[in-house]
């Protein structure tokens, strides 16, 4: 993919998925958001992908999975971390959107994708088996960036650790073959800062 510059949003990788750089291209840039149709995760296609430019906390010490949430730590200079007891807020925190990929090192700048078709990472037992409409939420008393999933609302709500409502599966484990936990979903956390 070539160099991505949309609008004021300027990657040198091109691809939104593998960005880790250290410093904005462009000033101003940071926190700004752009839609693709096209990536290398999952099966490429026309169904929007939204990733917003953010930088990853430099004190975040687990290297994020594709899929695994990303929580806001600074919401004024939009930056996001995996680790929930350093993010803004406790017991779920305020999900900033999802890792696409393993990428991102500590400190870097990149992009996480806060909407559209993408990858989200479950916890290893989910409450439900993902299938498609299945139901994803912030499990609020696991380990840290985990999802739940649930068959429907009401059986999320049922939950005792269910935390906010995220995304909804639009396919089984391992789509994609590309992590052991991951479910292609419509991704449609709470906005924040757009």
């Amino acid at each position: 993919m070539a160099n991505l510059f949309r609008h004021g949003f300027h990657l040198d990788s091109g691809d939104p998925t593998t960005a880790n750089e250290t410093t904005p291209f462009i000033d101003g840039q940071l926190g700004k958001v752009t839609s693709e149709t096209n990536t290398a995760l999952f099966s490429p296609g026309r169904a929007p992908r939204v990733y917003q430019y953010v930088q990853r906390s430099a004190t975040d010490a687990v290297t994020p999975a594709v899929g695994q949430i990303a929580y806001w730590k600074d919401l004024d200079n939009f930056i996001v971390t995996t680790d929930v007891s350093d993010a803004a807020a406790t017991n779920g925190g305020l999900v900033a959107g999802f890792f696409p990929s393993a990428s991102l090192a500590a400190g870097k700048y990149g992009c996480i994708q806060v909407a559209g078709v993408g990858p989200v990472l479950l916890k290893g037992s989910p409450t439900a088996t993902a299938a498609a409409g299945s139901v994803i939420f912030v499990d609020a008393g696991g380990a840290d960036a985990a999802c739940d999933c649930t068959d429907n609302f009401a059986d999320a709500a049922a939950v005792t650790n269910a935390g906010p409502i995220v995304a909804t599966a639009l396919t089984a484990k391992n789509a994609g073959s590309i992590g052991t936990h991951v479910v292609e979903a419509l991704i449609h956390p709470t906005r924040h800062s757009w």
